[in-house]
């Protein structure tokens, strides 16, 4: 983009500056109704005469017609003065750049990178490359989904630009966070020597992906079998101890009992009745005796 000084006013063709990217990189302002738009400064080589070169022209058309899925929109092309400038859709999110310097695994970067690469290859279906693929030209937007925006309006027809960009930008954040030395940096570093396609860096995404889920899966399995084992093992040594533990008290309270009374049986009764003394008995007889 031109280098030309930021703005010092407070509308560009029609829509009022909310604050101005760093860099030169654009303007975000606000459109009536309130709705965010991204004005980006064309380059004078895509005018001729003041107007839009015809083949830029027609590349901005198929732009401004591809699924808004993949691509942030472009509204239009607005003149101020002798500027001319493309009115891109604002995205709410964060850029890669954002995300990946956040506190993100390796896996979260690796399907990232593979939506990426899927983003740029539905792009080159439609056939159009994109020409400026870097970390700030994509968004994970609030709906946990990520798109390009700013399509550069320049005359890009080989689809290995993007392919190489999209390299570039995976390894420089891989340098940011001094993993250069891992399974997806050797798959970058084998990427920038044979000029691997993109449907080929896919697809090894794509592999190292589902085998560190695979992996992944067998050591939770493996985690999990732990884990029961030692519930079991946890469970056994409680119902030990608790049977001790009524052991013990059954043993106490059996201590703490006097010693057993051999049960003495009732004796009979030894005392025979003793014969009355004859004195006594006379003194019976004679005293029943009638007088």
């Amino acid at each position: 983009m031109n280098s030309k000084p930021t703005p010092h006013f407070d509308e560009v063709c029609g829509y009022r500056i909310v604050r101005i990217l760093p860099s030169n990189r654009g303007i975000i302002a606000s459109a009536p109704g309130e709705r965010k738009v991204v004005l980006k400064l064309l380059e004078s080589d895509c005018l001729m005469r003041g107007q839009l070169h015809p083949s830029i022209k027609e590349r901005l058309a198929r732009v401004r017609e591809l699924p808004q899925m993949q691509v942030a929109n472009l509204h239009s092309v607005e003149r101020e003065g002798a500027d001319a400038y493309l009115v891109w859709e604002h995205l709410e999110g964060e850029t890669f750049d954002e995300y990946a310097s956040g506190n993100r695994s390796p896996r979260d970067i690796m399907v990232a990178a593979r939506e990426i690469v899927l983003m740029v290859e539905a792009l080159h279906a439609q056939g159009i490359v994109h020409g400026a693929v870097h970390g700030r030209n994509i968004v994970h937007g609030i709906d946990v989904r990520w798109r390009l925006t700013h399509v550069s309006p320049l005359l890009f027809s080989d689809p290995q630009e993007d392919a190489k960009a999209v390299v570039k930008l995976l390894k420089d954040v891989l340098a940011k966070r001094r993993e250069e030395r891992s399974e997806l940096g050797d798959l970058l570093s084998e990427a920038e020597k044979t000029n691997m396609p993109l449907r080929g860096l896919r697809a090894r995404l794509a592999a190292i992906i589902e085998s560190r889920e695979v992996q992944s899966e067998t050591r939770d399995d493996r985690d999990d079998d732990d884990s029961k084992t030692r519930r079991r093992a946890v469970y056994a040594a409680l119902a030990t101890a608790g049977v001790g533990a009524v052991a013990a008290v059954g043993f106490w309270m059996w201590a703490r009992d006097p010693a057993p009374r051999i049960p003495v049986p009732p004796q009979e009764e030894t005392t025979a009745r003793q014969p009355e003394s004859r004195g006594s008995a006379r003194q019976v007889v004679e005293i029943n005796a009638p007088g």
